[in-house]
């Protein structure tokens, strides 16, 4: 196994969570990240952290951002700004998001990006830090939009789109209350390791 490529993931707690004990994945979890703050090009850090990685074309590198944005902002935008539409919110957030890291000193290596997990439902995601704004149904519907949007970006630019959400979303599109770990997270892994096998991600 010396020689195995290692599957780097750089995106927030989902990644750490998501990926955890998967063997030849290294995680860099930093911290509660949003999507939108990614794709703000005056924010450098994240893309430090890829430069320090040394990526060659051998090389793959995950993104896993945007549940925080679905379960906080979406909402909140939407009702600040009474000009802006769902589509036209979500479709800047992720042409951004998308363009920062093509932007990024990948050095050719392999690009793939998570689609967002499956939102919790409101119960148990508010029992974390940052109050859910947004019913279950809306959170449901946001999500499938941005996945969408990241499904398209992910084509257009020959990226691999990892959906997870399609995977693990009941038949009301939410997380299933045994599959929650720790409020709003994925607890088993098992289909996200045969996802990255079958993109030859591992």
């Amino acid at each position: 196994m010396g020689n195995k490529i290692i599957l780097n993931v750089i995106g927030d707690s989902h990644a750490a969570c998501a990926f955890r004990d998967i063997p030849n994945v290294k995680v860099h979890h930093i911290g509660a990240i949003t999507l939108k703050r990614v794709g703000v090009l005056e924010d450098n850090f994240i893309s430090d952290i890829v430069n320090s990685l040394n990526l060659t074309p051998d090389n793959i590198l995950l993104f896993a951002f945007g549940e925080i944005d679905i379960r906080c902002y979406v909402k909140i935008n939407l009702e600040h700004h009474s000009n802006l539409t769902l589509n036209s919110l979500l479709e800047n957030w992720v042409s951004n998001y998308c363009q920062h890291i093509s932007l990024m000193p990948t050095n050719g290596a392999k690009i793939a990006i998570m689609s967002v997990v499956p939102p919790a439902t409101y119960s148990s995601a508010q029992s974390v830090e940052w109050p859910v704004s947004g019913t279950d149904e809306e959170r449901v519907l946001y999500t499938k939009e941005i996945n969408k949007l990241l499904k398209q970006e992910c084509q257009k630019r020959d990226w691999v789109y990892l959906d997870v959400y399609s995977e693990y979303a009941d038949e009301k599109g939410m997380l299933p209350l045994e599959n929650i770990y720790i409020s709003v997270h994925i607890k088993d892994t098992n289909k996200i390791k045969k996802l990255l096998i079958k993109h030859q991600l591992l």
